[in-house]
């Protein structure tokens, strides 16, 4: 079964300062998508690893299932972290580059509900983009270059078959990752809130592995 693959033209660039809560609220909630659709395939990936009869019809379907959660990551951690995108985590480090970036998070920080002082905005905010940045700094950007193969496709059918030439799933969780803890200390320099996308990750691979080893089960009676 393969996924659609679809490219749109590049939106022109956002600028950040202008809304970074906004912002921030996206990239988390794209990041969470990423998490989910992670968690669910590694959870289904466990329960067929433990699953006494793989022969079984249901393995198969399993298996295409977990295939495309694997390229529904694929394809929202890229978004994430695509350069030509008008809102991604490329344009927030940027953005944070910027003279001006502290005032603005902190500022935003400060006026989140509960309200709190912009001294103590400012430290808090600092201390966040200072993880953004190190964390960022992990990001392999070779790994991530072997996906920038299918930028230039316009609609496409693709299989995991032909991502998997490109990453592992090993280094897609490193992508994901990173990902979601960006999106979390964006949300966090700008609002104050513990919002943790990577949180996700577990909670997914748990329903995952849950539903999924059940179903196995139910079907060899």
């Amino acid at each position: 079964m393969g996924a659609i693959w679809k490219r749109t033209q590049s939106p022109m660039s956002t600028d950040l300062g202008a809304d970074v809560s906004g912002a921030a609220k996206k990239l988390n909630l794209w990041a969470d998508m990423a998490a989910r659709a992670y968690g669910a395939y590694s959870g289904i990936n466990a329960s067929i690893a433990a699953a006494s009869d793989k022969s079984l019809p249901s393995i198969h379907h399993a298996h295409e299932i977990r295939q495309q959660l694997a390229l529904m990551s694929v394809i929202r951690t890229f978004a994430l972290l695509d350069r030509d995108a008008g809102l991604s985590m490329q344009s927030v480090h940027r953005f944070l580059k910027r003279e001006e970036a502290i005032r603005l998070v902190a500022e935003s920080f400060a006026l989140s509900e509960p309200p709190s002082s912009l001294e103590g905005a400012k430290r808090d905010s600092s201390l966040a983009v200072q993880r953004f940045l190190l964390k960022y700094g992990e990001i392999d950007w070779t790994v991530f270059g072997r996906l920038q193969s299918f930028r230039n496709v316009a609609i496409s059918h693709i299989t995991w078959r032909e991502v998997d030439k490109f990453v592992t799933y090993g280094e897609l969780e490193h992508l994901v990752r990173i990902s979601c803890a960006l999106a979390g200390e964006f949300t966090f320099m700008t609002s104050g809130l513990n919002d943790w996308p990577e949180e996700q990750i577990a909670v997914s691979y748990d329903d995952a592995f849950m539903f999924w080893s059940a179903a196995l089960k139910a079907s060899l009676t």
